[in-house]
This record gives C-alpha cells, sequence and structure tokens, in this order.
C-alpha cells in the first residue's frame, strides 16, 4: 500500500492526472470504464464530501485497478491447467515414454487458452472493481451529503 503511494507520487507527479472533483465528473468517469479503448490518465479524486484520506484510498483504488491487464489471472489459469493436464495424464495411466509430440501440443493448446480465458477474466474482473468502486464513492457521497438523487443518477 505504502510502495503504491510512492510509486505514484514520484514516478507519476510529472504526468498528467485526471482530477474528478464533483459528482457529475465523477458519472462522467464512469461511464468510460466499460469502454474498450479506455484513457489510463491517474485519476485523482477531490471531491468535497469525502475526507482527505477517503479521496486518497479511493484515488489509489481506482489506479490500481485502472493499471490491471490481466496477467497475472492468465498465467495462474495458464499455469492451473498445466499442472491439472500433467496430474490428469499421470493418474489416467501415461508415462515419461509415451510423451508424444501430439500431448505436448494438446499441453501447449491448453496453456494458450486457459491463458487468455485469465486475461480476459482479469480484466472484466479490473472492469467490475471500477464499477463498484465507483458505486461505493457515490454511496459515500450520498451519504456525507444526504443527497438521494446522487445515488441515481
Amino acid at each position: 500500500m505504502i510502495l503504491t503511494r510512492v510509486f505514484i507520487v514520484f514516478f507519476m507527479s510529472h504526468t498528467h492526472m485526471n482530477t474528478i472533483d464533483s459528482h457529475q465528473g465523477l458519472m462522467r468517469w464512469r461511464k468510460t470504464i466499460f469502454q474498450f479503448q479506455r484513457d489510463d490518465t491517474p485519476i485523482e479524486l477531490k471531491i468535497s464530501e469525502l475526507s482527505e484520506e477517503e479521496n486518497r484510498r479511493f484515488s489509489d483504488a481506482i489506479n490500481r485497478s485502472t493499471r490491471e491487464c490481466g496477467c497475472s489471472m492468465g498465467s495462474m489459469f495458464m499455469m492451473i491447467s498445466c499442472i491439472g493436464w500433467i496430474i490428469l495424464y499421470f493418474l489416467t495411466g501415461g508415462t515419461f515414454a509415451h510423451i508424444s509430440l501430439r500431448g505436448i501440443f494438446t499441453l501447449f493448446i491448453l496453456m494458450v487458452i486457459a491463458s487468455l480465458t485469465g486475461k480476459v477474466l482479469g480484466l472484466i474482473l479490473a472492469r467490475y472493481t471500477l464499477f463498484r468502486t465507483s458505486r461505493m464513492i457515490t454511496e459515500k457521497m450520498v451519504h456525507h451529503s444526504g443527497q438521494d438523487k446522487l445515488l441515481f443518477s
């Protein structure tokens, strides 16, 4: 957490940041979450209804999810499929002497499909996390301001 904040402050301090300081700005940004090609410029929240700590915490969460590329979930799916295939191969009577080029090719194809599936699911999960975070921000704004109309805008 501290390293993430240091990274954002130190390495991204000279880059352009999108500042969100109102409910309208939050809603404009929220509409871009599920777009295929998005602006991944770091977000800085300065919403008056939230405390400085809440603004910083939500900004960090948004920027962490925005940078997510799905690679970690893709590699996890690939590793699980590889280990699972190897275990299944030996549990069904396979031996080292009977490993064929076809079996290696099948494992390779399985790993590619699994990694692509994991990558896509990782990207979807990151977008969902961004959407959920924006919803939490809106709910906090409603709680602090007492304006129920914000929730349904």
